[in-house]
């Protein structure tokens, strides 16, 4: 699972993934030229030969030769060969980046990169923070910071994995900042044609309570597991969920795949 960024107080801190890379060089030996020498011909010329020319009969009475007509052959059509056609490729539908609509009116519209290639809507004033790029996630911050959606992709997902097993991985790694936890409600909801398992749960921490709503599904065309967090104070996120959040998920269009 990809790491999501944790909150502490007010503000979410990353949690950083380390990834070694090995880069493998490959040595391409070149071959020595080979210089081709050409044979050359020996041209021979011919003695010339003598030629003697055969002593001349006289004829004493003239014979008269007849020749018959050459018979004429008549000229046969050809038909052309037959040309094959070869079947035109089927022409695909660009992918659009931009968000499933309608979107509200005044919103602003975030198209995406290709670490994290969906596009949503989100309300005025917000803002984006691509700062977790690396690890498939963006996070959409209210103008005051008391609010977020952290949207992200994991390939730790499999075919046929449990929604709900792998919606409490992501869970769990929030809830980290928790020192208690109430589970308040599951359940299902789809975005983009992708069912996700959805949780809700209280967060007791040193700051207050808060609240955090989860969402984890499968997308269908590569099998990559998609999730969203939202996370506030719980009087915040409870008055937000129908007018910022729902509307926000609701114009989500995963394109691509990270």
């Amino acid at each position: 699972m990809k790491s999501v960024r944790h909150w502490v107080g007010l503000l979410l801190l990353p949690l950083l993934v380390a990834c070694g890379t090995t880069t493998a060089t490959a040595v391409v030996q070149q071959a020595e030229p080979t210089a081709t020498v050409a044979a050359t011909a020996t041209a021979t010329t011919a003695p010339p030969t003598a030629t003697t020319a055969a002593p001349t009969a006289t004829a004493t009475t003239a014979a008269t030769a007849t020749t018959a007509p050459t018979p004429t052959t008549a000229a046969t059509a050809t038909s052309p060969a037959p040309t094959a056609t070869t079947a035109a490729a089927p022409t695909r539908a660009p992918v659009s980046k931009d968000p499933n609509g309608p979107v509200p009116a005044g919103w602003q519209v975030y198209h995406g990169i290709a670490q994290v290639p969906f596009a949503i809507a989100y309300p005025p004033g917000w803002k984006v923070d691509e700062s977790d790029a690396k690890d498939n996630v963006i996070s959409f911050d209210s103008p005051d910071g008391t609010l977020i959606l952290q949207v992200g992709a994991t390939t730790d997902t499999q075919a046929g994995a449990n929604l709900d097993v792998e919606r409490d991985k992501v869970f769990k790694e929030v809830a980290t900042i928790c020192t208690k936890t109430g589970i308040d409600k599951t359940g299902n909801a789809t975005y983009d044609g992708i069912l996700f398992a959805t949780l809700g749960a209280t967060c007791d921490t040193t700051s207050g309570l808060f609240y955090i709503v989860d969402g984890l599904g499968i997308r269908n065309e590569d099998q990559i597991g998609w999730f969203y967090n939202y996370l506030g104070a719980y009087q915040d996120v409870q008055g937000t969920l129908s007018s910022t959040l729902e509307p926000m998920l609701k114009t989500l269009n995963v394109y691509g795949t990270p």
